[in-house]
């Protein structure tokens, strides 16, 4: 089954691009293949060829190696003709991974300015206080009382977002207060949160330096500066077993 759909998905990409395949081999190779496989067509899912193109589409856009189709479709045909290829499967290997790994370079690079273009700016808005540490934030609301310390565990609503307004997490999408130890989060969050006394809300931009780091990873992209709204509910009493 799924050699099929590899298949389909090959055919398709081939006679998607027929037309403007400009190399006379290649429109052979083309013509060939249709030959040999005159019921090939015949197989075709159209949502799934279409969504897996969509998928090595985003792989090769998000990883910012854009390609020359012609010479893709060419590379595609020879090996399943068993064509001399150019160059051997180790030596493609090869080449694929040096192109990903420049292109990711480029973009922590291009990642890397934004950031710094962005928290620079942000240390001109009169209300942003910058710590030692570089933590950013500002006061919605103040309040006068207890502030926890890195050994407490917190009662919190928050949102966390990218600089673009994206949300990637919300206790108030789930309807309900988060229990956090501070010690096991993001040091620029929990640097932050412990400037707070009980019932007050700030909002932190938090450096990569002091979030998920140069190369980030899950959600985070590198150079990542996340912005966390946050109330603070409650400092939990550990004899509660929180």
């Amino acid at each position: 089954m799924k050699h099929t759909i590899f298949i389909a998905f090959i055919a398709m990409v081939i006679t998607g691009f027929s037309g403007c395949a400009k190399n006379d081999g290649i429109s052979a190779m083309i013509e060939n293949m249709k030959a040999k496989n005159p019921s090939i067509e015949e197989n075709f899912d159209n949502d799934q060829s279409y969504a897996l193109g969509m998928g090595i589409g985003f792989y090769i856009k998000n990883n910012g190696a854009y390609i020359n189709i012609e010479e893709f479709v060419k590379g595609i045909l020879e090996v399943i003709y068993d064509e001399e290829t150019r160059f051997d499967e180790e030596e493609a290997k090869n080449i694929e991974n040096q192109a990903f790994r420049a292109a990711y370079e480029k973009m922590k690079a291009k990642a890397r300015e934004d950031e710094e273009i962005f928290l620079a700016e942000n240390t001109e808005n009169p209300v942003i206080i910058t710590t030692e540490s570089g933590l950013q934030y500002e006061i919605i609301e103040e309040t006068s009382g207890p502030k926890p310390v890195l050994e407490d565990t917190v009662l919190i609503h928050y949102e966390g977002s990218f600089v673009n307004g994206e949300v990637f997490g919300s206790s108030h999408e789930l309807e309900e207060p988060t229990n956090i130890p501070l010690a096991h989060i993001f040091p620029g969050w929990a640097e932050g949160i412990q400037l707070m006394s009980v019932g007050s809300i700030y909002r932190f931009y938090i450096p990569s330096s002091l979030g998920a780091g140069d190369d980030g990873g899950g959600p985070f992209p590198p150079f990542s500066t996340l912005v966390f709204e946050t109330e603070l509910l409650e400092i939990l009493d550990p004899s509660e077993g929180n």
